[in-house]
Order: structure tokens, then C-alpha cells, then sequence
């Protein structure tokens, strides 16, 4: 038992492949679905991206806002936010997220920061967020550049309100460069996800053209055997669609064009068979005065060495007969004249000339000129002409002697019997001759 090739099928398909990246249309299809897959597969990678950097944020900042709540249950007066703040508490909250913690009295004044040392910072009255968490009384977050670390934050700020009276703010913060950091090793997973979905849909895509052009790529090659005259090869096509139909209206086309070559043959095979045994001489010229059909008649008319010499050429060219060029041109000239003929001689021979209008569709009219030599004919008229002038003469000199003899025998008594009988005798030898 033999072993199965099973490269065979791996090498149609690169054929397929191969034909298909050589096809225009295969290249312009698959060109297309590039870059429609691309801006599709990028748009939702951007729109992905977008809401997984939102989302982020918004799991930061729920972060941020757990963490103030969290400190805020820790504060409840004036003297437990500025005197004696959970600094310990903080800091478990700093380890454990991470978040620069701030507390900022309503003066501005910075008490607590978890990062930086208080006594040698700013005052924050003029800080965004907290202007803002004062004037709302409600949360406030802000990104902006910290002027105290050198850094791109994100804030939430909340009013704390005390139960012996006074307000100040409660602050957290992150820095963004952590975030960026996450959200980029998360952009650059999603481009990698993103360059192997498009690049294993458009090997399905160049999969699906290569299946939708096979039978195009065939219907192409039937089209070219056609084109060089074979119509007997048909295509074996049989899909229920537009394509099936195409290659079966083709396979109708290859079967009328062969029985309409068939019938054209066989009429051209007659044709010629006629043009070479007619006796009189047929040439067909165009409009231009180029012969376009010559029977051999003709062209023994015309002496020529081949009738092929003289296709195409200008009658002009191999005829030098001024009445028959005449004939020509005023029959040219004329559109409604149908026919017109006369006698001319060539090469000792005499012809009645005939021309023939053929009225064509699209181009211009073809003419028919048919040369029937009569030069026998004119030979037996000729002789036929003398002999009835002969004729004439030779019953013309007795009848004339006859008439002579009955006038002078009517006019003139003649009583001799002797000269009378003499001129019966003639008259009767006359009558004889």
C-alpha cells in the first residue's frame, strides 16, 4: 500500500495562490479586504483600547475615593485632623495601594504628606482639585503636573467636615507614570492581538478569494480558447450562482459559435468553389476601391501571379482602364444608383462590364463588378451582320435583272416570240442562280 502524497494539495493551493496574486482583480480584491480589515480590526482597537483606558481610570479613581472614605472615618474633629492625625493608619493605606496621601487644613496649610516632608511645601489653597472639593463641598479630581515631585498626578480631593466645627481636605493621589506604564504593556499586548487577527483574516480572506477566483481564472482560459478559435473545450462549472450561470451561457455561446463556424465554412467552401469555376470574372471592392474577393476568372483576366497579390489592393493599382475607372468613380458618386454597365476592351478581348452596389449595414457599401467576356458573342453577331449582307447582295443583283426583263417585256410589245422566249430563259436562269 502506498504511501499518500499529501504535498499535492498544498501545491494546488499555492498555484491557486500564485494566480491569484497575478490576477488584477485577485490583487485589487485582496488589496481592498486589507485594508478594510485593517481599518476595521484598528478602529475597534482604538475604541478597545480607549475603554479599557477609561476603565482604568475609573477603577483608579474608585481606588482613590475608597481610600479618602476609609480616612475619613478616621476624622471626625478639628483636633484629630490637625493635632493628632492617624498618621499610622495612613501610612498602612500608603503601603498598601500605594496613593500619595495629603491632609490640607482650610487655610491650605499642608499637615500630612506621605511623600514629601510638609514644613517645606507649598501652600495647596491654590491647587485645583482643592479649590474645587471647597467650593462644591463634593469630590474633586484632577490630573495635572506636581510641582512638589516633578510629576504628571491624578487627585481626588474631599471636604471633611468636623463635628466641632471647621472643615479641611482629605487628598490622594497616584502617579500617572505607573499608569501609563500598565496601560502601555496592555496597548502593546492588544497590538500584538490585533497584527495576528489581521493577519490570520487575511489569510482566510486570501483563502475565500483564491476560491471565489478559481472558477473566474477558468472561465478566463475558456474565454482565450475561444478567442484562438477552439470551440470545443466547455467548462464543468456548477455552482447555483451568478458564476455557474456566466459559464453555462458561455458553454451556449462556444456551441452556437461552433455551428455558425460550420455553416460559415461550409458557405465559404462553396463560395469559392463557385468563384473558381464561374466563366465570368467577379471582383468585389469596398468603398476605397480595395479588392476584397477575386474570382480566378478575374484573376486570369487580370494576368496576375497570385490571386493573394491582389487582395486588398487598389483597383486603381491593377487596372489601367480609363472607361472602367470612370464607370467606377461615377458609380461611387452616385448613392442611388444600383447598377450600370458597358463594353470595353482588354487585352484583345471584349467584356460587358456590370456594376453592383451591395448595401452594407455598419460600413460603407461594397461594389460588385462582374466581367462577362462576349467577345465570341460580338464574333458571331459580326458574322451574322455579313451574312445577311451577303445575302442581300446575292438576291439583290437577280432581282434586280428579273425586274428588268418583266418591265421591258410589260412596256415595250414585243412581237418577236424568239426575243420574248430568250427573256424567260433568263429570267428563269435568274430565278435558279
Amino acid at each position: 500500500m502506498g504511501i499518500p502524497n499529501t504535498s499535492r494539495p498544498y501545491e494546488e493551493w499555492a498555484i491557486l495562490f500564485r494566480k491569484m496574486w497575478r490576477s488584477t482583480m485577485g490583487k485589487k480584491l485582496f488589496l481592498t479586504f486589507l485594508i478594510i480589515l485593517s481599518l476595521l480590526v484598528f478602529t475597534m482597537g482604538f475604541f478597545a483600547y480607549q475603554q479599557t483606558r477609561e476603565m482604568y481610570y475609573d477603577v483608579v479613581e474608585s481606588g482613590l475615593q475608597q481610600s479618602v472614605e476609609a480616612l475619613e472615618s478616621h476624622i471626625d474633629t478639628r483636633a484629630s485632623f490637625e493635632e493628632s492625625p492617624p498618621v499610622s493608619y495612613i501610612q498602612t493605606i500608603e503601603e498598601a495601594t500605594g496613593y500619595r496621601i495629603t491632609l490640607v487644613d482650610q487655610e491650605g496649610v499642608v499637615l500630612v504628606d506621605t511623600q514629601e516632608d510638609p514644613a517645606v511645601m507649598d501652600n495647596h489653597q491654590n491647587r485645583s482639585e482643592i479649590q474645587k472639593a471647597l467650593s462644591s463641598g463634593q469630590e474633586s479630581m484632577a490630573i495635572r503636573f506636581s510641582d512638589t515631585v516633578g510629576l504628571d498626578m491624578m487627585y481626588l480631593a474631599k471636604k471633611v467636615e468636623f463635628s466641632d466645627g471647621g472643615h479641611g481636605i482629605i487628598r490622594t493621589a497616584i502617579e500617572l507614570h505607573l499608569m501609563n506604564h500598565i496601560l502601555s504593556n496592555h496597548l502593546m499586548s492588544l497590538i500584538v492581538f490585533l497584527l495576528i487577527s489581521l493577519m490570520v483574516a487575511a489569510l482566510i480572506t486570501r483563502i475565500l478569494l483564491g476560491i471565489i477566483l478559481k472558477p473566474v481564472h477558468k472561465i478566463n482560459r475558456f474565454a482565450e480558447e475561444i478567442a484562438q478559435g477552439n470551440y470545443n473545450d466547455r467548462m464543468l462549472i456548477h455552482q447555483k450562482d451568478e458564476i455557474g450561470d456566466l459559464a453555462k451561457s458561455l458553454n451556449d455561446m462556444a456551441d452556437r459559435l461552433k455551428n455558425n463556424f460550420k455553416t460559415l465554412n461550409r458557405k465559404n467552401i462553396e463560395l469559392e468553389t463557385i468563384l473558381k469555376n464561374v466563366m465570368d470574372g467577379i471582383i468585389v471592392i469596398d468603398s476605397q476601391f480595395r479588392i476584397k474577393m477575386i474570382s480566378q476568372s478575374a484573376f486570369d483576366l487580370l494576368q496576375a501571379d497570385g490571386i493573394d497579390d491582389y487582395k486588398n489592393k487598389n483597383i486603381v493599382e491593377v487596372m489601367r482602364n480609363h472607361r472602367v475607372l470612370d464607370l467606377l468613380k461615377s458609380h461611387f458618386e452616385e448613392d442611388g444608383l444600383q447598377e450600370q454597365s458597358m463594353e470595353v476592351k482588354i487585352h484583345e478581348k471584349i467584356f460587358r462590364l456590370t456594376v453592383r452596389r451591395i448595401p452594407q449595414q455598419r460600413k460603407g457599401d461594397r461594389f460588385l463588378v462582374i466581367f462577362q467576356d462576349i467577345t465570341k458573342i460580338k464574333a458571331l453577331e459580326n458574322m451574322r451582320r455579313d451574312f445577311v449582307a451577303n445575302v442581300s447582295h446575292e438576291l439583290k443583283t437577280p432581282i434586280t435583272s428579273i425586274k428588268g426583263y418583266i418591265e421591258t417585256l410589260q412596256e415595250n410589245a414585243i412581237e418577236d416570240r424568239e426575243t420574248v422566249k430568250r427573256f424567260y430563259q433568263i429570267i428563269h436562269m435568274e430565278t435558279e442562280r
